[in-house]
């Protein structure tokens, strides 16, 4: 017969190791990170007609997201060749033009190309908060990754790379 283990069998031995009174965390393991406040302004770049064409293809293809995420009190698009601008919704705004250099919260760069074009440091490099990249490719991502992380060595990976299973299989 195979031994019973009880709960009790999987707990350390021994005091909590926390500074907080009561609070339990396992000795071999290190302390979790402490939660990331939930940023109010996401900020999309690098949009294009097939993600911002029109107002109904903006509130489409990221009223999804904004239903999911309702912390977000603004989201920002941003892409050089959208046919239009403006407000779409109370808190979704379109912009015809380049990502600004100055923001915060979180920002999320569609197939951006780092490795390729050393212009994305400069827009990058007055922003505060979290950076998402999509790529095309396994590889393609990680020479974004290998840029980005050259341009600024002190950034904190939160996420590892990881592959989109709804992405397209045409390649």
């Amino acid at each position: 017969p195979r031994p019973r283990l009880s709960l009790a069998a999987l707990e350390p031995q021994g005091p909590p190791v926390d500074a907080e009174p009561n609070a339990f965390v396992h000795p071999r393991l290190p302390p979790p990170p402490p939660p990331l406040p939930p940023p109010t302004t996401y900020t999309v770049a690098g949009a294009d007609a097939v993600d911002a064409g029109d107002a109904a293809t903006v509130r489409r293809m990221f009223g999804p997201f904004l239903r999911w995420c309702p912390s977000v009190s603004c989201l920002e698009v941003y892409g050089d060749n959208l046919p239009h601008g403006g407000l779409v919704s109370g808190n979704v705004n379109v912009h015809m033009s380049a990502l600004p250099p100055r923001g915060e919260g979180v920002l999320v760069l569609f197939h951006p190309g780092l490795w390729g074009y050393a212009s994305w440091r400069v827009s990058l490099e007055g922003r505060r908060g979290y950076v998402a990249a999509t790529a095309y490719t396994e590889e393609e991502g990680l020479m974004d990754r290998e840029a980005f992380e050259g341009w600024f060595p002190g950034a904190r990976r939160v996420k590892e790379l990881e592959r989109n299973e709804w992405g397209s299989r045409v390649v």
